[in-house]
């Protein structure tokens, strides 16, 4: 979280913003997307053990990091303020999003152990979907139908690939769509609501709530198109329907080992 204060030291003549904009990016990591977005899938299934116990977590994790950037943003005078996009050309800022977006979704699959061919394509995945949201917001729609339509999308390719990469599809997923949580606005409503600024709070907070359930809203959409399991009876939540995925992942792992002396 110093990496902003490092930040003014290294370039003492740059805008203010700048400094604010580095703290809220060096804290957006923080943000539990992985619980937050699971949450939303099993709640749209109905499973509200686990969907309620994941978001708690998320919420105590959130509300815990939000006192530790305020405790920073106090002590150095950084106020995570929103800044507008840079002044580039349309191919050069979309060449900057994808990279970044690309980079951001291999960085959450590495973080969770996935393998480096499934980390690849996943990482493809996020970066086509989040520049056709961050470009489609940028021509006036609606941040919230951008958010849908965008996780729509990547339920939808992550069940294409999974096919081909054998890898379970929540996987393909879920890290894709981290970089797409609001997780500055988060932040802003946490430190606004410790400064009591309630209107201030109140909006950021509703910001990043209903991104959230717009970017759960997608992948439940796209489960549903895509998995038989979620469109068939289930009666036990033991048994569930086996996809193509996990019959060919089964039929996969159940090979016998090859000898090299043959």
């Amino acid at each position: 979280m110093l990496s902003a204060e490092v930040l003014r030291w290294a370039l003492p003549d740059a805008a203010e913003p700048l400094h604010a904009a580095a703290f809220t990016s060096a804290i957006l990591f923080l943000v539990p997307g992985f619980p937050l977005l699971t949450a939303g899938i099993d709640l749209a299934r109905f499973d509200f053990t686990s969907g309620m116990s994941r978001l708690l977590y998320a919420a105590m994790i959130t509300l815990a990091c939000g006192m530790g950037a305020w405790l920073i943003a106090w002590a150095f005078g950084l106020v995570p303020t929103e800044i507008p996009a840079p002044d580039l050309s349309w191919w050069s800022l979309a060449g900057l999003r994808i990279l970044a977006s690309y980079l951001g979704v291999l960085g959450f699959a590495v973080t969770f152990n996935t393998p480096i061919r499934v980390a690849l394509w996943c990482s493809g995945i996020g970066a086509v979907a989040n520049l056709g949201r961050l470009s489609a917001i940028d021509a006036g729609a609606n941040p919230l139908l951008c958010a849908t339509l965008a996780t729509t999308a990547v339920g939808l390719m992550a069940a294409w690939a999974s096919q081909r990469v054998l890898s379970a599809r929540i996987t393909l997923s879920v890290p894709a769509v981290l970089i797409m949580v609001p997780g500055a606005s988060a932040f802003r409503a946490l430190i606004a609501m410790i400064n009591h600024d309630p209107l201030s709070a109140l909006a950021n907070g509703l910001t990043s709530l209903s991104v959230v359930v717009c970017l759960a809203a997608g992948l439940a959409i796209a489960r549903m198109v895509s998995d038989p399991a979620w469109i068939s009876a289930n009666p036990s939540w033991t048994q569930m329907p086996r996809t193509h995925a996990q019959q060919a992942l089964r039929a996969h792992l159940q090979q016998p080992p090859q000898d090299d002396a043959d």
